[in-house]
C-alpha cells in the first residue's frame, strides 16, 4: 500500500475516533460536573475534570490530525508523523497538569472546607452510564487503532479504559459512602487514586513520544529485517541498518553484500526482490532504501 493510501484510511478512521471520542466526553464531563456540583461529591468532580480534560485533548488532536495526516511534500519528504507523536506527548503533559489541579483541589477540601455528600444514587447512576460509553469508545478505538496501526488511536483507546477504571474508582467510593457514612475523607482518597493513575498514563505517553521524536532506533523492526535475511541465500550479509520511526510507520536504510561476480542488474534484482518481501511481511515498515556491495573482506562487517 503507497504512503498516499495509507495516509486517507489513516486519515478517515483518525477523525471518525476523535470526533465520537469528543461527543462523548463533552457530553459526560457536562453531566459528571454537574453530578458532583449538585450532590458535593469530590471523586465525581474529579472524573469531571478527567473527562474535561478529554474534551480539551480530543480538540487539539483533531486540529493536529489535519497535519499529520497530510501526504509528505518538497519540505517534508517523509511525511507529518512527528506531528502525531508531538500530539500524543502534548496530549500526555496535558493530563499531567489535570492531575496536579486535582491534587490541590484536594488538598484545599481537607483543610478548608470539607463537606459531606449527598445524592449517591445520581452518582452512581452517572458513573453507571459513563462506564458504559467510554467502554464502548474503548473498543471501537481499539479496533480502528488495529487496523491502521495507529499509536494515537491505540493511546486513545488506552485512555477510554483508563477513564472506565477511574470511574470504577467513584462508584467504590459511592458504596463505601453508603455502607460507611462516618468515615472521612472518602471521596479525597478515592480522588487521589483517580490520580495517581493519571500521573501514570501521562508519564508513559510523554516517554514513550520523546523516544519516537529524538529517533530512537526501532530494534524489533530491525531484528525482524535481519532475520528475514538470514533465509535469502542471495544475501551474504547485512550491515549498517538504521532506522527511524514516524509515528506509526518506520523508514529503514541498510547495506547487503552479495556475490561480487554477479552484474549490477542481478545485484539490484535481488534488493529489489528483498524489499518486497520486507513491505509485505513487516507491516510497520513504510518504506526501505537498500544500497548493494560485494561480498568481498574489506566490505565485511559482520555487525548489525
Amino acid at each position: 500500500m503507497d504512503l498516499c493510501t495509507t495516509l486517507n484510511q489513516h486519515n478517515k478512521y483518525t477523525k471518525s475516533v476523535l470526533l465520537a471520542s469528543f461527543l462523548i466526553d463533552l457530553f459526560l464531563s457536562i453531566g459528571k460536573l454537574f453530578t458532583g456540583y449538585i450532590s458535593s461529591n469530590q471523586s465525581i468532580l474529579a472524573d469531571g475534570i478527567h473527562s474535561i480534560s478529554d474534551v480539551l485533548s480530543d480538540c487539539i488532536m483533531l486540529y493536529m490530525a489535519k497535519i499529520w495526516t497530510a501526504p509528505p511534500d518538497d519540505n517534508h519528504q517523509y511525511g507529518h508523523g512527528k506531528i502525531e507523536t508531538l500530539a500524543t506527548v502534548l496530549v500526555g503533559v496535558f493530563i499531567c497538569f489535570i492531575g496536579i489541579v486535582i491534587i490541590i483541589d484536594i488538598i484545599y477540601d481537607i483543610i478548608f472546607q470539607h463537606t459531606s455528600s449527598d445524592k449517591l444514587g445520581l452518582v452512581l447512576y452517572v458513573s453507571l452510564i459513563s462506564i458504559a460509553f467510554k467502554e464502548i469508545l474503548y473498543q471501537y478505538s481499539k479496533y480502528c487503532a488495529k487496523k491502521i496501526n495507529s499509536d494515537v488511536l491505540l493511546a486513545n483507546a488506552k485512555h477510554s479504559r483508563s477513564d472506565v477504571i477511574s470511574t470504577l474508582f467513584v462508584v467504590c467510593a459511592v458504596i463505601v459512602q453508603y455502607y460507611f457514612p462516618g468515615f472521612k475523607y472518602t471521596d479525597q482518597i478515592f480522588s487521589g487514586m483517580i490520580v495517581y493513575m493519571l500521573c501514570h498514563i501521562s508519564f508513559k505517553m510523554i516517554y514513550h513520544g520523546i523516544l519516537d521524536l529524538t529517533d530512537v532506533a526501532d530494534i524489533h523492526t530491525e531484528n525482524q529485517v535481519l532475520q528475514y535475511a538470514v533465509g535469502y541465500h542471495d544475501i551474504k550479509e547485512v550491515h549498517m541498518i538504521r532506522s527511524r520511526k514516524f509515528s506509526n510507520r518506520t523508514f529503514l536504510d541498510m547495506h547487503i553484500l552479495v556475490d561480487p561476480d554477479i552484474s549490477v542488474l542481478e545485484g539490484n534484482k535481488i534488493a529489489e526482490n528483498f524489499r518486497e518481501i520486507l513491505l509485505q511481511n513487516i507491516t510497520e515498515i513504510q518504506d526501505i532504501v537498500i544500497y548493494i556491495e560485494p561480498d568481498i573482506a574489506p566490505k565485511r562487517h559482520y555487525a548489525r
